[in-house]
């Protein structure tokens, strides 16, 4: 089994992007283990996602009113590999990236990080006009 899992969340809106997202990894022949967390999906649904193979899904509680986005930890958290790959449900990859997500041999990971302009205008309207940073 591969080290590194691929990991996505969404509610129901976004239920045909992780399709996509998924079948997309398997038509570009990358066997990861794959971890969904589903807020308020429907049966249907959660069948049709884990006919592809090794992919799971975690039935996150509707009650739960933060965004499916401050889920991520709790997700992450149930990967049972060392390593985890994050892929927003609205992704399609074209290729195999097995080889780009993580290295066996370095254990290296990668990760982008936002450069200060990018994340002044991602979260501006999220700031009050006093915050400075």
């Amino acid at each position: 089994m591969k080290n590194n899992t691929i990991v996505a969340a969404s509610d129901m809106a976004y239920a045909w992007g992780v399709w996509l997202l998924i079948a997309s990894i398997r038509k570009a022949g990358m066997d990861e283990p794959i971890l969904i967390g589903t807020y308020g999906w429907n049966e249907n649904w959660i069948k049709n996602i884990c006919k592809f193979d090794n992919v799971k899904t975690i039935a996150l509680p509707v009650e739960d009113k933060r965004c499916v986005t401050c889920t991520k930890p709790d997700i992450i958290l149930k990967a049972e590999t060392d390593f985890i790959t994050w892929i927003d449900c609205d992704g399609i990859l074209t290729g195999n990236m097995s080889e780009l997500l993580f290295d066996p041999d370095t254990n290296v990971i990668y990760v982008r990080a936002r450069v200060p302009a990018e994340s002044r205008e991602l979260y501006s309207n999220e700031r009050k006009k006093a915050d400075t940073t």
